[in-house]
């Protein structure tokens, strides 16, 4: 081993080496071997310091079901003629979960509501959007592919 100097993973070349990831795996190589691969750049710990915390404006879209759905259903069902047993055989669902609907003692799911939507012609949710404000530390072990994603479309 020549001083100061360790070996290429790689050919066993005595050189300087860089971090590279080869199919998948990282090696540490010389500078002719690391055309092989892509370089991995590890920031020095004060970089990583200096980072400041970002506040980005998040904007959630949240689906809700409007709150008047008892009348809507009702009044789109007895429109076309319905009874309750004969929508709940067109959309396979039982009777009483219909009656449990229109009388307001049942909410439905997301999935129910847009199943009623189609069959029914009319519109049971909403979309409401929520803006959060969040501090963004990159430091922050807790950031997430998704926050990074969400601050890059803005």
């Amino acid at each position: 081993m020549i001083k100061g100097l360790e070996a290429c993973e790689l050919c066993g070349k005595h050189d300087k080496l860089k971090d590279v990831i080869i199919e998948g795996t990282t090696l540490s190589v010389c500078s002719k071997c690391a055309e092989f691969g892509n370089v991995v750049v590890i920031p020095k710990k004060r970089e990583i310091e200096s980072v400041v915390p970002r506040r980005i404006v998040i904007e959630e879209d949240v689906e809700i079901i409007k709150s008047d759905y008892p009348d809507l259903i009702r009044n789109a069902r007895e429109n076309m003629g319905l009874r309750q047993e004969e929508l709940a055989q067109k959309i396979a669902e039982k009777e009483s979960v219909i009656h449990h609907l229109e009388s307001g003692e049942l909410k439905p799911t997301i999935a129910l509501a847009r199943k009623l939507e189609r069959f029914l012609k009319i519109e049971l949710v909403e979309v409401y959007t929520e803006n959060k404000n969040k501090r963004i530390n990159f430091v922050d072990s807790s950031l997430t592919i998704g926050d990074l994603i969400k601050m890059k479309k803005r």
